[in-house]
């Protein structure tokens, strides 16, 4: 998945410079300025979150039948244990950087990357408390054995997010700041699933 690929050399990698959105321009006058300044400093933001987590590294979980989680592989600000609930979308995706670095058996390996993509997908349109509410319930099912990582998650998918036809954007309940990081990784998604797309339909 590029989206991961190019977020988790982000995370783990240099601060790179500022840069505006990948898929449109900020707009002009004083209003494109101030919005483009927004993002970047949330950005800016982000990144600077990920490099202090990764210099708190937690010890890695121990060995057990529970799906391992992204909260078990960060620590929350300030230190201590991650509590699953309060997870920001941030320490979300370096926690997910991390399981997807552990020996996994290939149908894990694929149903995790299945269910990050869906994460991602319904990112813009339901906000970060729905997606990561989404992502504990079908974790919650692999976990209680009524279902593994190769069968599907489209019922819970239809709980959570109802049909394409019916599933309207939802307002954000993170602050602006948050908000403005939510819209700035549905984007990036949005872009490098369009970059995937085409990869794919060259090598045909």
């Amino acid at each position: 998945m590029l989206f991961l690929s190019h977020w988790r050399r982000s995370a783990y990698g240099p601060p790179p410079p500022a840069a505006g959105d990948p898929r449109e321009a900020a707009g002009t006058g004083e209003r494109g300025a101030a919005r483009l300044a927004r993002q970047r400093a949330a950005i800016q933001r982000l990144l600077g979150g990920w490099r202090e987590a990764v210099s708190r590294r937690p010890p890695p979980p121990a060995a057990g039948r529970a799906p391992l989680s992204p909260e078990q592989f960060v620590e929350r600000a300030g230190g201590g244990p991650a509590d699953y609930e309060s997870l920001t979308l941030e320490l979300f995706m370096l926690g997910y950087f991390r399981i997807l670095e552990q020996e996994l058996p290939p149908e894990e390996r694929r149903g995790r990357h299945l269910l990050c993509f869906e994460v991602f997908e319904q990112l813009g349109r339901h906000g970060w408390q729905a997606v990561r509410a989404f992502h504990r319930a079908v974790t919650d099912e692999i976990a209680a054995g009524r279902r593994g990582w190769q069968d599907g998650f489209d019922d819970i998918k239809a709980k959570y997010f109802g049909s394409p036809q019916s599933s309207a954007r939802r307002p954000g309940e993170a602050g602006r700041e948050g908000e403005e990081i939510c819209r700035y990784i549905d984007r990036s998604f949005a872009f490098w699933k369009e970059k995937e797309a085409e990869i794919f339909s060259s090598e045909e």
